[in-house]
């Protein structure tokens, strides 16, 4: 008997398999992705996809950062979560680098960052106690929207140096013993109250279109180089109700926005040490307004010509002496004005 063929049902058959094939090795791709993927994010990288947990330090077995039954719960932060340093019987100490969300110490606790870096993500609250380092000086940068040093009714004190670039900054009652750099970014206008020492290198620096207010009520001391720079809208106000702030170091200003940078506004007055300066920072004066309104004890020094502020760009000239006997001067132009009031009765020691 003739054997009958049937092409049309042949060339289905062969049509399904290969598509069963086909499905069969995309699912298969598919399933190592999905293998590549939890392992990634769930083994390697288990904290992409994990809720942040709340950690307190308790200090209950030594006083290694790296001990999780230092910590309730028990664990090791990571860098999603938020730790909370208070008063125990064994301070925290790093033996290495460590990152993390939220910050707190509250209570007067104690953290040895021991030379290392911690480095705070999301909000930063120094709200009283001591930030120690052995041996080598650690750093402590902070970079969430909110930073706080020190509070009305707590002081705080930082054996660190300090970088802050926050939205929000506040500094109350603190010691900062190490370089310091405060830059505002943000719209909120920040006062704050006062009493701090800044015994380091400092740059105090503004970006946004909120102002940055210090000595509220209460002087400031600067024992180091000082720097501020303005390049937002934001005014930075310095010495701006406290009497008797204290600028122990030169002073170098920078104003290359609208804002600009105000010592002693409102009733505040100051003091610049003997011999001190107060210079044009390396980015110029180029926009918004400069006002000094100083006590001076001595003898002090512009270091630069008042004629030569109708520059743009500033080149060092020769020093002009002041001390005591009333003295107003304003310079404008359409860039930037300067303005000094000297409280006290000015006589010129050198000629203009």
């Amino acid at each position: 008997m003739k054997k009958v063929t049937r092409p049309r049902l042949d060339l289905r058959i062969k049509q399904s398999t290969k598509l069963i094939q086909r499905r069969t090795i995309a699912g298969g791709i598919l399933s190592l992705f999905a293998i590549a993927f939890a392992y990634w994010n769930f083994g390697v990288n288990s904290t992409s996809f994990a809720a942040a947990v709340n950690y307190t330090w308790t200090g209950t077995t030594d006083s290694l950062w790296s001990t999780s039954t230092n910590w309730t719960p028990n664990g090791i932060p990571s860098s999603i979560d938020n730790v909370t340093i208070g008063t125990s019987a064994r301070n925290p100490y790093l033996t290495s680098n460590q990152t993390v969300n939220n910050f707190t110490e509250i209570n007067n606790g104690s953290l040895n960052i021991n030379g290392k870096t911690l480095q705070i993500n999301g909000n930063a609250a120094f709200n009283g106690g001591t930030i120690l380092s052995t041996g080598s000086i650690g750093t402590i940068i902070a970079q969430g929207t909110t930073t706080t040093f020190g509070t009305s009714t707590t002081s705080m004190t930082l054996n660190a140096a300090i970088t802050v670039t926050s939205s929000t900054i506040t500094s109350t009652a603190t010691t900062f013993n190490g370089a310091t750099s405060l830059t505002k970014t943000g719209t909120s206008n920040d006062a704050c109250i006062g009493n701090n020492t800044f015994n380091g290198n400092t740059t105090i620096s503004t970006s946004g279109s909120g102002y940055f207010l210090m000595a509220n009520s209460t002087r400031d001391i600067f024992n180091g180089e000082l720097s501020f720079n303005s390049s937002g809208s934001g005014v930075i106000y310095i010495a701006y109700n406290g009497t008797g702030t204290q600028f122990n170091q030169n002073i170098n200003v920078t104003s290359t926005g609208t804002g600009g940078v105000y010592f002693g506004a409102s009733t505040g007055t100051s003091t610049l040490a003997t011999s001190k300066t107060i210079n044009v920072g390396s980015g110029g004066v180029s926009g918004g307004l400069i006002w000094v309104t100083f006590i001076f004890w001595g003898v002090s020094y512009l270091s630069k010509e008042f004629s030569s502020l109708k520059r743009k760009n500033f080149t060092s000239v020769t020093p002009l002496r002041l001390a005591l006997n009333p003295f107003i001067l304003e310079l404008k132009d359409s860039a930037f004005a300067l303005v000094v009031l000297l409280l006290k009765k000015l006589r010129m020691l050198s000629k203009w």
